[in-house]
């Protein structure tokens, strides 16, 4: 019903521009000049009559995939997704990013690896634009030479989406091998030049598991924390994390994300919490 609501709006409010257009110059110039008018500038009524055209194309080839994630008939959803991909060999990356997400709904995190191997026999050019959603099984696995591995062949891939939550999910698993100087430095890179603000907010987190042993680092976390505080309090962090709901990373590291909030937010550091966090895979569970 929402789709089908959706659906009208867009084409009501296309019809009621395109009146208001046509219509314009009757009312202001008059009916022989708005004839002249229209007669030089026809173009108008066909591109308005493309975008409805267009518009409609869209939803009339999607029904079957709206209708689906209206009812949450997940079930159905990865059947008509896998149908798709799998036999019909169409990969629209749209389908395959709902199809991934559809996986993670399902507690089917495995089948993200078939779908990655058949999108690197069939259209491999595919693979780097999705290569933090292929990265999930990974992380929920949490074996830190798999993710080290795989993170660092994408990290820096020009074609790869998100290029900074591959490259913050690569220091992760590198704290996890105790390789502390790398993962300080990425993570001190991250922090000064990320646009990403939950990406900040994780790296400033694990650095801040450093505290004990670097007092300089301790220094600089704090001086990073309370700019970072001025820049997303009074609920502005909250609606950052509402933005990146659809981001399966922020999904998964729920529970990180509650904790690096409250941490961020509170006047005390957590020095212990940040070394769990890259102690064990809890949080990315």
């Amino acid at each position: 019903m929402k789709f089908k609501l959706i659906f009208l709006l867009f084409n009501g409010i296309i019809a009621v521009s395109f009146l208001f257009v046509f219509l314009m110059p009757l009312f202001f110039l008059g009916p022989e000049y708005s004839r002249v008018f229209w007669l030089e500038n026809w173009y108008l009524a066909a591109v308005f009559i493309l975008i409805i055209g267009g518009l409609n194309t869209y939803f009339a080839l999607n029904r079957q995939l709206f209708s689906l994630l209206e009812a949450e008939d997940w079930q159905g959803l990865r059947g008509y997704l896998e149908y798709r991909v799998f036999t019909k060999k169409r990969f629209s990356q749209q389908h395959l990013r709902i199809l991934i997400n559809t996986y993670i709904v399902l507690s089917e995190p495995d089948k993200i690896r078939n779908l990655e191997t058949e999108l690197n026999n069939r259209r491999s050019r595919l693979v780097p634009r999705l290569a933090l959603e292929f990265g999930i099984p990974r992380l929920l696995r949490n074996d830190p030479d798999e993710m080290i591995e795989y993170y660092e062949k994408y990290r820096n891939h020009p074609k790869a989406e998100q290029r900074d939550w591959l490259t913050w999910s690569y220091s992760f698993a590198v704290m996890q091998k105790q390789r502390s100087e790398e993962a300080r430095d990425i993570l001190l890179k991250l922090c000064k030049q990320t646009r990403e603000p939950l990406v900040r907010l994780f790296s400033l987190y694990l650095l801040d598991a450093f505290r004990e042993t670097d007092a300089d680092l301790a220094k600089r976390v704090d001086e990073y924390k309370t700019e970072f505080r001025r820049l997303y309090g009074s609920g502005k962090l909250q609606r950052e994390i509402e933005k990146n709901r659809a981001n399966l990373q922020v999904v998964v590291l729920a529970r990180l994300v509650k904790n690096a909030e409250e941490w961020v937010m509170s006047d005390s550091n957590t020095t212990e919490d940040a070394g769990t966090v890259s102690g064990n895979g809890s949080t990315a569970r």
